[in-house]
């Protein structure tokens, strides 16, 4: 199991820089607060979908989200 979050850690330091990037560019060119813009930064730069029950999050039309209500 330990290593196994290590794996999962090791990936995501990894796309860290990617995420970081991602994370500025949506704060500078969306009304996102930088919480949620890293959030779905992780997301877009993971190609993983966003799971959530926050309706901003759930109505951002971003290139490369994807979300899913998890209600």
């Amino acid at each position: 199991m330990k290593s196994e979050k290590n794996l999962h850690f090791s990936l995501l330091l990894a796309h860290y820089e990617d995420i970081e990037k991602k994370a500025i560019e949506l704060r500078r060119s969306t009304k996102l607060k930088l919480p949620d813009s890293i959030v779905a930064a992780t997301s877009i730069v993971l190609d993983a979908i966003l799971l959530t029950d926050d309706e901003h999050l759930l109505s951002l039309s971003l290139p490369g989200l994807k979300t899913q209500s998890i209600l």
